[in-house]
């Protein structure tokens, strides 16, 4: 039984489709990591942020990867990591704090 409310589509009727929010590709938040072609993990000469080759220019390696310094930045806030205190999540490394926050970790007081 069909509820009379909702009428079947006949074979001779056809479906429209009506473009809807949820058709829409998700929008990336402005804190979400910014996806790009990388290296193999270990590549020791190019570089992990970048893709380009170190060219005997500063680096950092750091889990099992290797950055131009300027390229390791935080996945997070994007700003370079310059510290020693940083964790990686997701394969991408994060300042302290900004893990922190990540997580929920911290309160909104405290950001």
């Amino acid at each position: 039984l069909v509820p009379a409310a909702v009428a079947p589509i006949r074979p001779t009727e056809t479906a429209i489709h009506r473009p809807t929010v949820a058709d829409d590709p998700p929008t990336p938040s402005p804190s979400a990591p910014v996806e790009r072609p990388r290296p193999p993990v270990g590549d020791p000469d190019r570089c992990f942020g970048c893709s380009r080759p170190l060219d005997g220019r500063p680096f950092v390696r750091a889990f099992s990867r290797t950055y131009h310094s300027q390229c390791f930045k935080c996945g997070l806030c994007r700003e370079v990591i310059q510290e020693n205190k940083y964790a990686q999540e997701d394969g991408l490394p994060f300042h302290a704090h900004c893990i922190a926050v990540r997580r929920g970790e911290v309160c909104a007081q405290c950001r």
